[in-house]
């Protein structure tokens, strides 16, 4: 999935290209990538378990379309962040001309 960008539901106890998940008590399972600015940041992981109904592919949708929103909204607040350490840094900088 980190590979590939691609949101994906996984069923049964087997992963992606038939590997074996270390996890029996979960049935189903959807991964999708955070991305910022097309970079990767991390990975939204949601399951059910064994004796829980399924996730679906409505649910991987729905899934998908969150993680973009959360994609753009933390793209957001990192380049927020970035705005107010590079002020902090001018201020202080200015501050220790002064000394």
């Amino acid at each position: 999935m980190a590979v590939s960008r691609q949101t994906e539901l996984l069923e049964g106890r087997h992963g992606p290209e038939g590997r074996h998940r270390d996890r029996p008590d979960i049935g189903t399972a959807i991964c999708t990538p955070l991305l910022v600015g097309g970079e990767l940041l991390g990975v939204l992981n949601v399951s059910a378990r064994a004796t829980e109904p399924p996730l679906t592919t409505e649910s991987r949708d729905v899934l998908a379309t969150l993680a973009e929103r959360l994609g753009r909204i933390l793209g957001e607040v990192l380049a927020l962040q970035r705005q107010r350490t590079s002020r902090m840094f001018d201020l202080t900088e200015q501050q220790l001309r002064r000394l």
